[in-house]
């Protein structure tokens, strides 16, 4: 694809606009068109003169463009450019498809799971790095990992919407857990389920899956390596407040700069990935000061934008911003934040992602948020790609379920209300797949006596 001219729609999103900077590294004229005028990725685009455009508008597209990729929320029938590539026969790849060409091209890891793919996918490429090999992080996040022209191995972030993970023909994988999730597209959890066995299946090398995993979907690749639960491979807490873990069963123990078990956990799990690889690769594994430098770099992992990530400090109020949006990942964030900070109080500013993951979880949302000491729920964020079910679930029906919970219908009346609420030795956390990270970036860069 070197030197091919490259049309991306739907560049802003997360995925695709870390593949339009790959696709620049590795020589391609890349531009493309979103219908976000503000998105954080701009800013990395822009930085990289890459080209994007706003709104959809068919006379962009024309015949010197050798290929247009696109988002999977954008129907080719709904969508002016790619009608209009269709028509002059340009080839078209969706975004998960475009990931699986490049995956035949280069060496890959596949990272999977219903929680922490993300993090674990960015923390894999750091170990990498560590260990001196060239790699390349295409996930789901800014991660500040520098693309490079010619990279050792791509470390791939493989999500389970839609089935798009079933695309890919892993011969590396890293599975990180498997709960229900998607409700809009997977009618049960068996098929949700089903969808992971059929993915681990595909995997011709070695299978990386925590254990928690594993017993959810069952035997599903020759070659195994389970962390995590009772298994040989483990994390275990030295001390929580201050981040340090030892991993067993080497002894070396390290500090997390991100809080949480779970986050401990997935720094195992990209380390037995990148072991795997090195045992492919290079035909030896990682050992001795190798070993512990990778480890380091591994748990040095700052967070990335919408991973645990920190805003800032303002009037001794601590901000933070995370991407939990599922139950299970709300529960273990809190868990996290309260044993680094247990003497802060937590307050949460949480968004609602579709109305029928929301339906669905209801119950479990209001008591994974009930962990907090104060909630403000605002409405449920609903993508394009899903059209609301039936039935009229609001974001109030659930902070009525929420203890010391209130419901604010958009962004200015929670800022007014957080202005005057938050003191000196909070810990403000805005939560969830919606847009309300700029909430707390906005309350953040307000020196405190002038919130109000």
């Amino acid at each position: 694809m070197e030197r091919a001219k490259v049309y991306c729609i739907g560049i802003c999103g997360t995925g695709l606009s870390n593949l339009a900077l790959f696709l620049h590294t590795q020589g391609c004229e890349v531009s493309g068109s979103d219908l976000l005028s503000a998105f954080y990725t701009r800013k990395q685009l822009s930085e990289a003169g890459i080209p994007v455009y706003e709104g959809f508008t068919s006379s962009r597209i024309d015949t010197s463009i050798d290929r247009v990729i696109y988002s999977p929320a954008y129907a080719p029938d709904a969508c002016s450019e790619l009608r209009q590539a269709e028509a002059y026969g340009i080839p078209m790849q969706s975004y998960p498809e475009a990931l699986a060409e490049l995956s035949r091209e280069y060496p890959s890891v596949f990272v999977a799971g219903s929680h922490g793919k993300t993090t674990s996918a960015v923390m894999t490429a750091r170990g990498f790095l560590a260990a001196g090999v060239k790699a390349a992080a295409l996930t789901g996040t800014v991660s500040g990992i520098t693309f490079c022209r010619t990279p050792e191995v791509l470390v791939i972030e493989a999500c389970e919407y839609r089935r798009h993970f079933l695309r890919y023909l892993p011969a590396i994988a890293l599975v990180t857990s498997v709960d229900y999730d998607h409700v809009d597209c997977y009618r049960d959890q068996e098929a949700y389920r089903q969808a992971f066995r059929e993915f681990c299946g595909k995997v011709s090398g070695t299978l990386v899956i925590h254990e928690d995993a594993y017993n959810q979907i069952g035997p599903a690749a020759a070659a195994r390596v389970s962390y995590g639960g009772s298994s040989e491979y483990a994390v275990i807490p030295v001390d929580r407040e201050a981040g340090r873990y030892r991993f067993e069963p080497w002894g070396h123990e390290c500090t997390f700069t991100v809080p949480g078990d779970h986050i401990a956990e997935d720094g195992l799990g990209a380390l037995l990935a990148c072991n795997a690889w090195m045992r492919t690769h290079r035909g030896s594994e990682l050992n001795g000061q190798e070993l512990l430098e990778v480890i380091q770099g591994i748990a040095s992992y700052p967070g990335a934008v919408r991973r645990c990530e920190r805003i800032g400090e303002s009037g001794g109020v601590l901000f933070y911003d995370d991407y939990a949006h599922h139950p299970r990942e709300i529960e273990a964030t809190l868990t996290a934040f309260r044993q680094r900070y247990p003497r802060r109080r937590l307050v949460v500013d949480f968004v609602p992602h579709t109305v029928s993951r929301t339906k669905a979880f209801l119950h479990e949302f209001a008591q994974a948020l009930s962990a907090a000491d104060a909630v403000c729920i605002q409405e449920i964020y609903q993508p394009s790609r899903e059209k609301p079910p039936a039935g009229g679930l609001s974001g109030a029906d659930l902070a009525d379920l929420v203890r010391d919970s209130r419901f604010f219908p958009d962004y200015e009346t929670a800022r007014i209300f957080l202005a005057g609420f938050l003191k000196p030795g909070d810990l403000f956390i805005t939560m969830g797949a919606g847009d309300n990270r700029s909430l707390g970036a906005s309350l953040a860069a307000a020196p405190p006596k002038e919130r109000t």
